[in-house]
């Protein structure tokens, strides 16, 4: 027995030996002085050390957004009074300045113009909260979600379609924004009918449908109840309780360019923290809280 405990203490001793003389062999290396540069210590432990667009934006001392301000959703709008943009992405994108200790430099852009503007460099950012589509996730990454969208299709409340079964039917006429996930539902959904494509924002599908171009428009339920307010001809398609019939549900994000993970990952980081702390809800609630009203949409 004792022969078996002293051949395992001979076995430690040469592994003892051994692990010092692995690590002598470390410190011939270098002192820290000598040792690797960031960049290849970054690099071994998998960490990009690339120049990020924060590197870019801190210099510059201003972040550049992109934002859709051309309709009137109280998301993102112009102030008919003051001319000044205001909704709850503007409130967010200067929240995001701020924190990054820059000012904010805004782009009202057309909506088909808006991921090119990214593309380009001309912005940093797209604040407008375009919906995470697979197709958009080509060409952009998505860096956090700041809104959910309800779409519902809007109608003239005299005219032929009473449900969404009735959009089905041959012959119907559908106005959409080219480019948005409205355009692509009505192409992808409903093949047999009838797009009249609207290249600019400014409620042109509503116009079409309260004037009788068209038989039908699709929007989010936020900006269906605004429009009434022009349109008040203008009603949501219901279903039989009476209620919205919602067509589906997307995620509207910040959009940044993509490969540059350190950007990716502070945005990420900054929605949710917001998102933590009840601040995206709040601005939400405070800019869309009229929806939330007990007699607010309520069936005719």
């Amino acid at each position: 027995m004792r022969a078996k405990y002293a051949k395992l203490a001979t076995v430690c001793s040469l592994l003892l030996v051994l692990g010092l003389l692995v690590g002598c062999a470390a410190s011939d290396k270098g002192t820290p002085e000598e040792a690797a540069p960031p960049e290849q210590e970054a690099a071994a432990v998998g960490v990009s050390a690339q120049p990020s667009v924060l590197d870019e934006i801190r210099e510059r001392g201003k972040l550049r957004m992109a934002i859709f301000a051309m309709g009137d959703s109280p998301l993102q709008r112009v102030n008919q009074e003051t001319g000044e943009l205001e909704g709850m992405f503007y409130e967010l994108g200067e929240m995001m300045a701020r924190d990054l200790g820059v000012e904010s430099e805004w782009h009202n852009v057309e909506w088909k113009a808006i991921i090119p503007s990214l593309l380009s460099g001309k912005v940093d950012i797209i604040m407008a909260g375009p919906s995470a589509t697979p197709e958009r996730a080509l060409s952009v990454d998505f860096a956090g979600t700041i809104v959910y969208y309800n779409t519902c299709a809007v109608v003239h409340k005299d005219g032929p379609i009473k449900t969404l079964a009735d959009i089905k039917k041959p012959g119907v006429r559908i106005s959409v924004l080219m480019g948005t996930t409205h355009h692509f539902l009505a192409q992808n959904e409903y093949p047999d009918a009838e797009l009249i494509i609207n290249e600019a924002g400014g409620g042109g599908g509503s116009l079409d449908v309260a004037s009788g171009k068209s038989d039908v428009t699709f929007g989010n339920v936020f900006g269906i109840f605004a429009t009434q307010k022009e349109f008040p001809m203008l009603v949501p398609v219901r279903d039989e309780n009476g209620n919205i019939a919602i067509m589906g549900r997307e995620a509207g994000d910040l959009a940044i360019r993509q490969g540059d993970p350190r950007f990716y990952k502070w945005c990420q980081n900054w929605v949710k923290w917001y998102r933590e702390q009840g601040i995206l809800d709040a601005l939400y609630y405070n800019w869309m809280g009229y929806m939330f009203e007990p007699d607010y949409g309520v069936k005719e």
